[in-house]
């Protein structure tokens, strides 16, 4: 076996014996990093929509400019009640969201 396969082979034996001896942590971090995305999620919409209704393609475009992935985008929009209209921009018919209240 060469060297680096005997690295590449070290290295999966390491990994592995991370994986059996954090395997009770690992579900635990999954679910806090998700809560963490969706907290930034539902941050970026309160940020975005503080002053008033806004395009939904306008709102979209930013999330992803901010790296706010579109699922997670709209579990933000349910836990927040965001609240879905139509708006008439130059005539044309376009979807807005806004904050509730």
């Amino acid at each position: 076996m060469s060297e680096s396969l005997k690295v590449i082979a070290q290295m999966l034996n390491d990994l592995r014996a991370l994986q059996e001896k954090y395997a009770d942590v690992l579900p635990q971090l999954d679910s806090l990093w998700e809560e963490f995305r969706r907290q930034r999620a539902r941050r970026f919409l309160e940020d975005t929509l503080r002053h008033g209704p806004r395009h939904v393609t306008e709102v979209e475009e930013a999330a992803a400019k901010a790296h706010v992935d579109p699922a997670t985008l709209e579990q933000a929009r349910d836990d927040l009640g965001i609240l879905t209209s139509r708006g008439n921009a130059g005539g044309v018919q376009a979807v807005q969201w806004s904050l509730p209240g």
